[in-house]
């Protein structure tokens, strides 16, 4: 079940900027409220489970992926296969 259920909602600092209003999923969780994330990108990080927001609408990573995920992918990249979809 590769679903992406959250969005990272801090952008209050440059590093976090960069991370804010993506779609992730959370891999683990640890003590003191941290998890470890992971974007559709492949993209890990560990953070505070505060600074994520449930989607209202969880699907697979391919239909949830936001603008700022996806023009990364437009821009010269090779798409990753789990946001190839097959008809």
């Amino acid at each position: 079940m590769n679903e992406m259920k959250y969005i990272y909602h801090w952008g209050n600092n440059p590093k976090r900027a960069t991370m804010k209003g993506r779609i992730c999923k959370i891999v683990t969780s640890g003590k003191l409220c941290s998890v470890l994330i992971e974007f559709c990108d492949g993209q890990k990080e560990i953070t505070s489970r505060r600074s994520l927001r449930k989607l209202k609408k969880a699907g697979p990573c391919a239909l949830a992926l936001l603008w700022s995920d996806l023009k990364k992918y437009i821009i010269g990249a090779t798409i990753p296969k789990e946001l190839v979809i097959v008809p």
